[in-house]
């Protein structure tokens, strides 16, 4: 059937065949593209040995919501990870994006009943000093004011949209600047070339929903 047939034909939800085909692939592509820049990344480091000793950084995400193309966070958390040492260290806060945005207090309360568990009002632990935030991950991370360039960050996939929300919203509301030479972030893709430890997440969201989530979906990508 030819793709001009089929751009007359909806589907369920009211888009055009045509189109969703058009999207899935766009996805194909693009996981092409982030599987072969990983793989570009990784070999750029140098040799085994240096790959084994080599940082890498797994960004996790928590949000209050998500309103109009705005990711307001709620937690953020980073590891640091080597196939040498494996779990090497780890950065963690929580934050308070003020009043939730009006009319998405139904949305927040359900995305934190389903997924995080933080509360979304009265939540003592949450800072405001952004600045404090952003610069507390650039010494985490060993960046200075000079050099404020951001390594690549891995995530899940689902959440890349979230995680670059989340930083973009810290570097906004911090008034600060980083910049990177490269992909912010990518997609964690880490077991086609090396085994990743799937008890990672658990070392920043001990104990918690996220923590079990993370696990589960490491787990599940590395049996694949």
């Amino acid at each position: 059937m030819k793709v001009g047939s089929l751009e007359n034909k909806l589907t369920s939800d009211g888009r055009t065949i045509a189109s969703v085909l058009r999207e899935q692939s766009e996805e194909i592509n693009q996981r092409k593209e982030m599987v072969a820049s990983i793989q570009r990344y990784v070999d750029d480091i140098g040799t085994v040995d240096e790959i084994k000793k080599f940082p890498f950084y797994i960004l996790a995400t928590n949000i209050l919501c998500e309103a109009n193309g705005v990711y307001y966070p709620l937690e953020i958390g980073l590891i640091e990870y080597s196939i040498e040492q494996g779990f090497i260290r780890a950065y963690h806060k929580f934050i308070n994006p003020g009043r939730i945005p009006l009319g998405f207090a139904s949305a927040a309360k359900d995305h934190s009943e389903d997924t995080h568990g933080i509360p979304i009002t009265g939540f003592d632990l949450g800072t405001t000093n952004y600045w404090a935030v952003v610069q507390d991950l650039m010494a985490y991370l060993r960046l200075t004011q000079d050099d404020p360039v951001l390594p690549p960050f891995f995530c899940m996939p689902h959440h890349m949209p979230q995680a670059e929300g989340v930083l973009r919203w810290l570097e906004e509301h911090a008034r600060s600047r980083w910049t990177r030479d490269a992909e912010l972030l990518r997609d964690l893709w880490l077991p086609q070339h090396f085994w990743l430890r799937s008890d990672c997440f658990s070392q920043v969201f001990r104990d918690r929903k996220m923590a079990a989530k993370g696990v589960a979906a490491l787990k599940e990508r590395t049996s694949n």
